[in-house]
């Protein structure tokens, strides 16, 4: 079997062939032309950067599909809440996140349940750090 080969011709000189593309403006649709323009007039041009764009290293994170699963388990964990609590939150784990980010707000979240309280420490003879020993009366061992 024999195949054709096939081509699209533009025979002759470009002159003679008609163009969609209006050459008036070729000029000011160069990009270095813009660019140019740009910089004649001190504007600077952030080329798809967003302005609040935050810039540092950030490698702790892990990556891409490791901050997606832990974000899914940080809105599985939000869903396991009582719902009253999700309400105050907008029903949005983001918010929940934000406010957990601000440590004003950790009292209130350990108060809430978000946040495990803080520990008490043992002074080591059974009672909590800074408590005194009982005073007064008789101790058990000495009055029998």
């Amino acid at each position: 079997m024999q195949r054709n080969r096939v081509s699209i011709s533009f025979k002759g000189d470009s002159k003679y062939v008609k163009s969609r593309t209006k050459q008036a403006f070729k000029k000011e649709c160069d990009i270095n032309t813009i660019l140019k323009k740009y910089k004649n007039q001190g504007v600077s041009i952030p080329l798809g950067m967003d302005p609040n764009a935050t810039f540092g290293d950030f490698s702790d994170i892990g990556d891409y599909q490791t901050m997606i699963a832990r974000l899914d388990d940080a809105h599985r964990m939000f869903m396991t809440m009582p719902a009253e609590l999700r309400y105050k939150f907008g029903n949005d784990v983001s918010n929940l996140l934000e406010f957990i980010a601000d440590d004003k707000n950790i009292p209130e979240a350990q108060e809430l349940g978000i946040l495990p309280k803080p520990k008490v420490e043992d002074s080591g003879n059974g009672a909590p750090e800074g408590a005194q020993p009982p005073t007064g009366g008789v101790p058990a061992e000495a009055g029998a």
